[in-house]
């Protein structure tokens, strides 16, 4: 996809802090916001577990990357990327609340009109059960790689972006 200067790009990490590796999406937002610079038409947001109250943060934006944790079969740390179109024919796997809502929200958008371009990075999680405001060890290990994911998802869209 080519891009132009008023190309809006919104980076929105979610999931829920206090239930150790579902909190993996805010913390990918919180090193992205720490570590680097991002042009004025890239905004990054911690969505927390809000759903459809995410829906106004979605007008006007052209391309919209989710980072998530997704419950999957795979084992803890495996990285997932796919296009939000393509999950419900191609990613057979249960979801979480907040994703679901997340999912919600992108299908009434679709429904209102105009859906962002949806890339969906996520991570399997060890642990979404206890509480906790950690990540586990094998999650944590992983947020380079998620946050060079979304560095990479930024440079197809043609933003480079200064650590």
């Amino acid at each position: 996809m080519m891009n132009d200067s008023a190309q809006k790009i919104l980076i929105l990490g979610v999931g829920n802090i206090l239930l150790k590796d579902d909190g993996v999406g805010v913390r990918v937002i919180e090193k992205l916001q720490r570590d680097y610079k991002f042009p004025s038409n890239v905004e990054i947001i911690d969505g927390g577990t809000a759903s459809l109250g995410l829906l106004n943060l979605l007008d006007d934006v052209d391309c919209l990357i989710i980072v998530d944790a997704l419950q999957g079969n795979d084992s803890p740390g495996s990285i997932y990327r796919f296009k939000f179109e393509d999950l419900s024919a191609n990613i057979p796997k249960k979801l979480s609340p907040h994703q679901i809502g997340i999912l919600e929200t992108l299908t009434v958008k679709r429904v209102l009109g105009k859906i962002p371009d949806t890339t969906i990075i996520a991570i399997q999680p060890k642990d979404c059960i206890n509480w906790g405001m950690e990540l586990t060890p094998e999650i944590e290990n992983k947020i380079p790689d998620v946050v060079n994911l979304v560095i990479n998802e930024l440079r197809s869209f043609g933003y480079l972006s200064d650590a």
